[in-house]
Parts: C-alpha cells; structure tokens; sequence
C-alpha cells in the first residue's frame, strides 16, 4: 500500500501541465504513467474563469483494488491543484468589450400646478391641474411623446375633463450651435363636443393639430406653429358659439399660426429665469389674436423642479374669460 502511495506522488510530482490543445489541463504523458501503474489520474470535470476568479472541481478515481483514504492522497491533490493553477494564469483572460450605449431614451414627468395656462388662457377657470407624460427619443433625432393635463368642463363641454397630446418630430444641426426641430401635434379632448348656443351639445370637437418649425440657439428658442385643422372647433359653423360671444361666420380658421419666444438664462445653482413671449393669429377671425407673456423662475433640486410664474395676455375677456363666472 505504502509503495503504491509512494509511485503515485513520484508519478505526480513530476507532472508537467500542457495547453488545453492536448485535451487536458494535465499531459498525456502523465496519463499513461499513471494507467501503467494501474491509478486512475485526477480529472478536472469543470474549469470556470470569469475575470480572476478561478472555480474547479476534481474528481479522483482510484485503483478499484486498492481503495485508499482522502487523507494518503494529500499530496498528488496538492500537485494537481498547483498545475491547475499555474495553467489557469498561463492563460490570458480577454476582458469583454463594453456594450455600446443604447441609442433609445425614455423618460417621463408628472407635474402639478396651480393653474394651467395654454398660450397665456388658462384651461381650468384658475383652478389647479395635474400634468403628466413620457417621451421617446432616438439618438438620430427622431422624437414622439405624449402629455395630458386636466382641464376644466366648462372650457371644454361635454367631455372627459382631460387634455391629450400627441406628438413627433425630428431635431437636426442646422449650423454650428443651432439646431431645427420639425414636427406635429395633436391636440385632443375625449368626449368633449362644443354645445350650440342653447347649451345643447353638438358634433363638433375641440380637437386641434398643428404642424411647426422651432430653431434653438443656445438659450434662445423660437418656434413657429401652424393649424392644418379648425382652430380648437372654430369654423364656419360653429362661430356663433365656440366662443362666449358670437362671431360672424367667416368660414373655417385652417392656418391659424402661433409665435413662440422663449429665452432661459441659467442664474446659477440650478436656478433658471425664463422669460417667454407669444403671439396668437387666428385666421379670418383677428378679434381672437392676442400676445401672451410669462416670467418665470425655477429651481431644480433632488430630480424636482419647482417653477414660480407671472403670466399675462392681452386677449379679449368678451371671447376669452379665464375665471368661471359663476365662481363668484
């Protein structure tokens, strides 16, 4: 039995370690010296390298007529681990690349405010509104989004009490520090049908689509915006009660077009004064073009964003009225 011991750890002392092109971390040479003394050698049955870790499992498989304890075979073990790891830091472990950035980005928002104001017209009756949304945006340019806000039933009759935008674009260098935006909205009020002058409502919807340009410079922005439908329900039809005066009929207000202004001056610690200027020109009806303006001053702290905001307009309170006059 000792003689056997005393073979088998000469047998393995001298073991050299080959390349796994051999196809074993331990060498046929060793394999058939240790088969002529009838042993059966140490079998590594599983080799995982991932970065520096090493993890391995051995199974030895003795002479089945001469079974000997863990404890005698101390040593060929100790040889074989130490192969096993002079083979695994022969090797050279390749660091896998990094994955490239995703070129797809999604974000969303949730907003409440005191008051909802829409091109300077508040859409509550100044009461307050919850604001929320997501956008998708691609690293090419290409752009879509979606935003809602409560609105009031009395601004929009007859409807879900809600305000959903849809929208896309694409967003392009134009020269050095200057880029384009192109694209189109959707205005839409679920449910909501203006009522005719004897509060009865009719077929006629609320719902608006604009296409428009916008170029941003720096801290300035300028965009540009064009109905390609009836401006939010106004048309031929409907002038004699889509707004709280009647209008003459002069047929549909496709074309309407909306300036917008905006300059943000970052003050520093993540306070930002906005100051935005607007002008509204509604076509075959300029008693409904107006100017609207805001102040504005936020602040961002803990991925919030707290805005305080004085905003104006010099429309027409006989078509537009931004307080609920039963509201006292």
């Amino acid at each position: 039995m000792d003689s056997d011991l005393v073979r088998s750890a000469g047998a393995l002392a001298a073991l050299r370690c080959r390349q796994a092109s051999q196809g074993s971390l331990c060498g046929a040479r060793y394999r058939r010296q240790a088969q002529r003394q009838g042993l059966s050698p140490y079998r590594i049955s599983r080799l995982d390298i991932a970065g520096r870790r090493l993890h391995a499992s051995f199974n030895y498989f003795a002479n089945q007529g001469n079974r000997r304890s863990p404890k005698k075979h101390l040593l060929p073990f100790a040889a074989c681990l130490l192969c096993v790891a002079g083979a695994a830091r022969a090797q050279t472990v390749d660091t896998p690349a990094a994955e490239p950035a995703s070129p797809h980005t999604l974000t969303g928002n949730v907003a409440a405010v005191s008051d909802y104001r829409f091109r300077g017209v508040s859409q509550t009756y100044r009461h307050p509104a919850i604001q929320g949304g997501f956008d998708y945006t691609h690293d090419s340019g290409f752009y879509l989004g979606n935003w809602n806000s409560s609105v009031s039933a009395n601004s929009f009759n007859n409807g879900a009490s809600l305000e959903v935008d849809l929208y896309g674009g694409f967003r392009f260098p134009v020269a050095k520090n200057l880029s384009g935006d192109v694209g189109v909205i959707r205005y839409l009020y679920p449910g909501a049908r203006l009522n005719s002058a004897l509060a009865t409502p009719t077929g006629n919807k609320y719902d608006n689509t604009e296409v428009y340009f916008g170029l941003t410079q720096g801290a300035f922005n300028a965009r540009l915006s064009y109905a390609v439908s009836d401006y939010f329900g106004l048309n031929g039809s409907t002038a004699g009660y889509a707004y709280f005066n009647a209008l003459p009929n002069r047929g549909n207000s496709k074309g309407t077009m909306y300036l917008d202004l905006n300059y943000n001056v970052d003050l520093g610690n993540q306070v930002t004064l906005g100051l935005h200027a607007g002008y509204t020109s509604v076509r075959r009806y300029s008693e409904l073009s107006y100017t609207d303006y805001k102040i504005s001053v936020g602040k961002e702290f803990a991925g919030l964003n707290l805005n305080l905001a004085w905003v104006g307009a010099n429309a027409d309170s006989g078509f537009y009225q931004a307080a609920d006059p039963r509201a006292g």
